[in-house]
């Protein structure tokens, strides 16, 4: 059986940056993930999207580090943070817990950039 291994894709536009997930986001991603998030507020945008549409797995610890990069980002200087495109059982266990009410939470990344703030 062959492990699926967790791709971050880092795209930058207009103050945005959108980090797309694939594959199984679990315990053993911890450096990838948060690599990726150093990476994308070096581009100091104004907003950090995470699009969790092509995630197949995720476990309790990303979940505590979603809620950790939300926090820190709302620091000075505050950067927003949206997650975008959960599905399936994915989307249902994230509304399980509740994370919505303190995480904004959309369906697609359209919707996600409509939040972004004016230059």
């Amino acid at each position: 059986m062959i492990k699926q291994v967790l791709k971050i894709t880092q795209t930058t536009e207009k103050g945005v940056s959108i980090l797309q997930l694939q594959g199984r986001f679990d315990y053993t991603t911890r450096v990838t993930f948060f690599s990726a998030i150093k990476n994308a507020k070096e581009t100091q945008p104004q907003h950090i999207i995470l699009d969790l549409s092509k995630i197949t797995f995720i476990d309790s610890a990303p979940i505590s580090w979603i809620v950790t990069t939300f926090h820190q980002l709302k620091q000075s200087p505050a950067i927003r943070f949206t997650l975008a495109g959960q599905q399936g059982w994915i989307d249902e266990s994230l509304k399980s817990i509740n994370l919505q009410r303190l995480i904004p939470t959309v369906d697609s990344i359209e919707e996600a950039l409509a939040l972004t703030p004016a230059h």
